[in-house]
């Protein structure tokens, strides 16, 4: 089973907003209401089977490292990339992130 911590629940909240909210410099949406709804239920039904992979990668990042041990990443597209961040005590996992492509920074130690 899969444990939200209130954190990435919070996370994939404010994923949606940003979808529903991002426009282009003249006011455009990129995206449509419908499409950042079924985007939010994708991640949500990837992160939620976390706890059924046959591999748990340890997490790479120092970014990802200081929310969990564990890092999942989900390709959404050819630009962005999102990562469960979580912890597993088998068979279940914690799932206490979610990160973007866009904020992860490797740093020191990192990759």
């Amino acid at each position: 089973m899969v444990y939200w911590n209130e954190q990435a629940v919070e996370d994939l909240e404010e994923i949606f907003d940003g979808l529903v909210n991002w426009c282009t410099a003249d006011g455009q949406r990129h995206m449509d209401y419908a499409h950042a709804l079924e985007y939010k239920d994708d991640l949500y039904r990837a992160f939620n089977s976390i706890d059924r992979l046959a591999y748990h990668a340890p997490a790479r990042y120092a970014s990802h490292r200081q929310w969990g041990a564990c890092a999942y990443a989900y390709r959404r597209n050819r630009r962005t990339t999102w990562y469960a961040v979580y912890d597993r005590h088998a068979p279940d996992c914690y799932l206490n992130r979610i990160l973007s492509n866009h904020r992860t920074v490797s740093g020191a130690g990192g990759k």
